[in-house]
């Protein structure tokens, strides 16, 4: 009866070939019986929501229904929002830009069912990120950002822009492995990251994976090396960091990241 696409992206390139296949294929479930919120900030979603009859729009470019403002991030990358139209304002406990969309997709959606704004302002506040997806913590000195439940170029970009708002007297470290799904793109994608990570000042990139190789020779930062064990890099990573630093771990399912994640764990218990 209701449906919601909170995004679209780059992802399963390898079998939809483009992005605005990508977006016809997702946004299936716009009908003309459904009623329809629309992220009035993503082109392709607006585009095929014209195929709704019933809808309402929200987002952060002041134009939707529901109409957010991020007004600032923690310390912790954690966006602190502004709703007017509700007269709320939200501090999340999950990092970063998307964690804010999503936040602001389920204060529309709880409000159209009658959800009470306190109610509403209660759970967005006490939600926490599980399941490797963009999981804050602490592991010994360091803060490790786990994201490694998926990626896709997209995600990937939002997961930089989350370190790139954690605040810390350390440095900030991409561990990066292999985006999957992109078929011919591949290549192309993982070096478009590279750039990315050199655009946003990072200096230290530590890559796993085939395709990342191309992701470590279009950085052309401070330090940027490819390795071909998980142990090797968390070896290597594991000299390198120092008190405050700030970890992203980021990779496909089937790069299992994660592992790495638990090398630092395991580290740190000793």
């Amino acid at each position: 009866t209701h449906g919601i696409v909170t995004n679209v992206g780059k992802e399963h390139l390898e079998y939809f070939h483009t992005i605005e296949n990508i977006a016809k294929e997702e946004t299936t479930i716009f009908t003309g019986s459904v009623y329809g919120f629309v992220n009035s900030d993503d082109e392709h979603i607006v585009s095929h929501s014209v195929k709704l009859e019933k809808k309402i729009t929200y987002g952060f470019d002041g134009s939707a229904v529901v109409s957010g403002r991020i007004r600032n991030y923690s310390d912790g990358g954690c966006a602190i929002i502004e709703i007017p139209k509700f007269a709320m304002n939200i501090t999340l406990q999950i990092p970063g830009k998307h964690n804010a969309y999503n936040a602001l997709a389920a204060v529309t959606i709880g409000n159209h069912f009658g959800i009470h704004s306190k109610n509403i302002q209660d759970a967005l506040e006490n939600f926490t990120a599980y399941n490797k997806r963009s999981q804050t913590e602490r592991i010994g000195f360091i803060t490790v950002i786990n994201d490694t439940y998926n990626a896709n170029p997209d995600s990937a970009i939002s997961a930089l822009q989350t370190l790139q708002q954690f605040k810390t007297e350390g440095k900030k470290i991409i561990v990066f492995g292999d985006m999957l799904e992109l078929g011919t793109s591949s290549a192309d994608e993982h070096s478009l990251i590279g750039k990315k990570i050199a655009e946003m000042n990072f200096e230290y990139l530590f890559g796993y994976g085939t395709y990342s190789k191309e992701t470590i020779h279009a950085a052309r930062i401070v330090y940027a090396e490819h390795f071909s064990s998980k142990k090797e890099l968390s070896e290597q990573l594991i000299s390198m960091i120092s008190p405050n630093d700030v970890v992203l771990i980021k990779g496909s399912r089937g790069m299992r990241m994660e592992e790495i994640v638990e090398e630092l764990r395991t580290y740190f218990k000793h």
